[in-house]
């Protein structure tokens, strides 16, 4: 297009007189002007590159969209981009490519970008669509069918267990009925061993009830609690776990946490979630580390295991559904707990490092404090004393 309108130009140039030499510029000059206000008008952004890469125009929309500065022209467009792999997308002449990808500066969008070679200007095009709106539609949507493709599948599953738990139940009481003939150390090491049974038993229907009130709730039942308390008792109700897989518990609790407006319930099937992804993280034994504390806008819970931590590239899939390295596990431990954080307008952090550990950091505001929380899943490594 340049070298055309160059060559139109230098023509007219060799056979114009003065006076039609400025009418024709000032025609361009219009030209372009007007190209200028309709590309800026629209909601696409435009960015044109030279065979370096490096910005050579761009429209307001791009601009917007991608943070551009006022001297943007001459740089190389992945300083202000480094997400967009251009030598990925170079495509052959006179074709185009496609990428999709999200960035977090100036703000988080979903982009897709088409970039076309083109031969006449030496470089390219590239005409990015903010896809933020329609991204997050369909992940609300897609995050819905999985919670009832999980409801359907926890009820199945609740009635499954539950009626060999009812019939377990109601043997193991009869079972006491007729230890109570049984007089000695015999009797008195047989009652005991049923009592643990039946603790056992009554701890899975808890556990189930529990994960279905975490799933069918579409909100949590809010009111002023204080955290510790809870924190306590799931942690009691997991201890006998914890020493049975001889690992290392180690705590910092304080007596009393500022109030925060939450459902007891559910807060407690995350802390339950949590420590058995932890201990099912440390088959052969370990260290696990609770921390409670606050500052003046939130209450923090971390839990920090020292199983074989997360793999970088997987770590941000743990937050769908039925993803799980663990042969045996389900993949909705985390899941869950994301869901109940962020209806509690909390943040769920998750810092991990291969075959050193993981930590998850829970945080919830305090009363009258509490504000929407976009979900955060932070990608870093830990450091273990």
């Amino acid at each position: 297009m340049k070298a055309d309108i160059i060559d139109r130009l230098s023509e007219r140039l060799k056979r114009s007189e003065l006076g039609e030499e400025q009418s024709f510029l000032l025609h361009l000059v219009r030209e372009k002007s007007s190209l200028d206000t309709i590309f800026n008008a629209i909601r696409e952004g435009v960015i044109v590159l030279d065979e370096a890469h490096d910005i050579t125009y761009h429209n307001q929309a791009a601009q917007d969209l991608l943070g551009l500065t006022g001297d943007a022209k001459s740089q190389a467009l992945t300083k202000f981009v480094p997400e967009l792999k251009i030598d990925e997308m170079i495509p052959s002449e006179n074709g185009f490519k496609r990428q999709e990808l999200e960035i977090s500066y100036p703000e988080f969008r979903h982009l897709i970008c088409t970039i076309v070679k083109q031969t006449e200007i030496d470089g390219y095009i590239i005409v990015i669509h903010d896809n933020t709106d329609l991204h997050k539609q369909s992940q609300s949507h897609n995050e819905s069918e999985q919670l009832r493709l999980l409801t359907m599948l926890a009820a199945g599953v609740a009635h499954e267990l539950g009626n060999p738990l009812n019939s377990l139940n109601i043997h193991l009481q009869l079972l006491s009925r007729l230890m109570k003939q049984i007089t000695g150390e015999d009797g008195d090491e047989a009652r005991e061993l049923l009592t643990v049974a039946s603790g056992e038993i009554e701890r899975l229907d808890t556990i189930i009830r529990q994960f279905l009130g975490a799933l069918r709730s579409d909100k949590p039942e809010m009111k002023a609690i204080e955290l510790t308390s809870i924190l306590r008792e799931a942690l009691q109700f997991m201890t006998k776990e914890i020493e049975d897989r001889d690992i290392e518990l180690e705590t910092s609790i304080p007596e009393f946490t500022p109030l925060i407006e939450g459902d007891e319930t559910q807060l407690k099937q995350a802390f339950f979630n949590i420590m058995k992804n932890a201990i099912q993280a440390m088959p052969q034994g370990g260290k696990l580390a609770l921390l409670c504390s606050g500052d003046d806008d939130f209450i923090h819970v971390s839990f920090a295991d020292t199983g074989g931590g997360i793999d970088l590239n997987k770590i941000g899939k743990i937050f769908n559904s039925y993803k799980s390295d663990r042969h045996s596990g389900t993949g909705l431990g985390i899941f869950i707990v994301e869901k109940i954080i962020r209806e509690h307008g909390g943040r769920l952090d998750i810092s991990s490092a291969e075959d050193k550990g993981t930590v998850l950091t829970i945080s919830l505001p305090r009363l009258g404090k509490r504000i929407r929380m976009i979900s955060s899943h932070t990608n870093q490594e830990m450091n273990h004393e």
